[in-house]
C-alpha cells in the first residue's frame, strides 16, 4: 500500500515475532513487548484483592476505579499498570464486567467480578 497507493501503513506486532520483510514494507512498525513479569505480578495483586473480598462475601465484586485505586495504593504499583493489567484480564476472560444491584432501592453498578475457573486454569488462583 505504501508503494502502490502512497498510503501510510503502521504495523503492530509482538516483539521478536514480526518478519523483517513486513517491518520494512510498512511506513512505521511498532513492537509490543511480550507479557512481562511486572504485568503478571499485577495480575496476582488483582486476584489477591478479589481473594480478600471473597473472605467476607460469597459473590466478590469491585468497581473498576475502586479496584485500580486499592491495588495501586496497597502494592505501590502505578495506576496505569494496574489499569493495563485489569483490561488485559478482562480481554482474556479472567474477569467479567457486569451490572450488579447492591441494594433493592439503589441503582445498578458497573462492577468487575472474577471468573474463578478461568483464573485457576491460568494458574493465578488456587482455591483453599
Amino acid at each position: 500500500m505504501t508503494q502502490d497507493l502512497g498510503k501510510r501503513v503502521e504495523v503492530y506486532g509482538v516483539q521478536a515475532t514480526m518478519s523483517r520483510a513486513l517491518r520494512e514494507a510498512a511506513t512505521e512498525s511498532f513492537e509490543i513487548p511480550q507479557m512481562d513479569e511486572k504485568l503478571t505480578e499485577c495480575f496476582r495483586y488483582i486476584v489477591a484483592d478479589f481473594d480478600r473480598i471473597a473472605m467476607n462475601h460469597n459473590n466478590p465484586f469491585a468497581t473498576y476505579q475502586s479496584l485500580v485505586t486499592r491495588v495501586s495504593n496497597s502494592q505501590g504499583v502505578p495506576k496505569e499498570r494496574v489499569e493495563l493489567a485489569l483490561n488485559e484480564m478482562m480481554n482474556r476472560g479472567w474477569l467479567t464486567r457486569k451490572k450488579y444491584r447492591v441494594a433493592y432501592n439503589k441503582p445498578m453498578l458497573n462492577v468487575i467480578m472474577p471468573e474463578w475457573d478461568e483464573l485457576i486454569d491460568a494458574g493465578l488462583h488456587k482455591p483453599e
